[in-house]
């Protein structure tokens, strides 16, 4: 199926359909990841954003259930160059393109993404992707009506609904070879015994899980949720999406934190 995708600066690529059929739009934003594409697919910092992976070929190790970032794909779009058609790996439990389709994400894919990536590395580069007969200019215009990401609060939108138990959620989203490793991983003297409470944004990030294998006990919490009364050894801050001035609530909680005296870390991400 044909599939275009088109920026607000008039620029536009022509390629096929790699996902879910359908239009999207968001800010058009690159990774030069080799792999770990299913983590950028489900990473929630990536909401509200058309993702175009620069490696060459995508998709050729399939999808995993252990490999999600969050509960699904947070992106608005997906872009690759050569979308690969098989998944070779013991580990994958299906294909790429079966997996975008089955939650409805739009892709594109067979278009110069090296090109695309030297356009779309300036301030609010906004874009549509558009599956089928479909017109450039018209998808142009729609891209220039794109609302801005600044001051848009996206964390409300992806953000754990509930506090949870970290390894209860792990083990029912496929991880139960990492409790396993868990097991025989070295754990460090100050971490047994310890609570860690993670104020982000959706179901077992990486962060979390490295911080399990070495030990403490760790529970996701809503970043509304009053965490003082969980009396927490520490606090892991994760990044999110958005425009962080607009998450004023988040700021305040934070600075209460650190008044409190209790421990934090955050996770930092840099993207294009």
């Amino acid at each position: 199926m044909n599939a275009i995708l088109a920026l607000e600066d008039g620029t536009w690529f022509q390629g096929v359909s790699a996902g879910a059929p359908g239009e999207t739009t968001g800010e058009v934003v690159f990774n030069t990841s080799m792999t770990g594409y299913q983590e950028i697919l489900t990473d929630p910092s990536y909401a509200g954003q058309i993702v175009t992976m620069t490696a060459p070929q995508i998709g050729n190790y399939g999808v995993a259930a252990a490999d999600t970032e969050s509960s699904r794909p947070q992106v608005a779009g997906f872009v690759m160059r050569d979308a690969s058609p098989v998944s070779s790996n013991w580990r994958s439990t299906g294909t790429l393109r079966d997996y975008l389709v089955r939650h409805n994400i739009v892709a594109i894919g067979d278009i110069d993404t090296r090109q695309l990536t030297k356009v779309c590395g300036r301030p609010r580069d906004a874009g549509v992707i558009a599956t089928g007969s479909v017109e450039p200019s018209e998808l142009i215009e729609r891209a220039r009506r794109v609302p801005h990401m600044e001051g848009s609060d996206l964390v409300k939108d992806v953000t754990t609904a509930e506090a949870y138990d970290f390894e209860t959620s792990l083990a029912r989203c496929g991880h139960r070879r990492q409790l396993r490793y868990r097991a025989a991983a070295p754990r460090r003297a100050h971490a047994q015994g310890r609570r860690l409470r993670l104020r982000h944004q959706d179901q077992h990030p990486a962060p979390a899980r490295r911080l399990r294998l070495q030990g403490p006990g760790v529970s996701g919490v809503h970043p509304r949720r009053e965490v003082m009364a969980w009396q927490p050894d520490g606090i892991f801050l994760s990044n999110g999406p958005g425009d962080p001035a607009a998450v004023t609530y988040a700021i305040q909680n934070i600075k209460e934190l650190i008044d409190g005296e209790v421990r934090c870390s955050a996770s930092v991400s840099v993207t294009s």
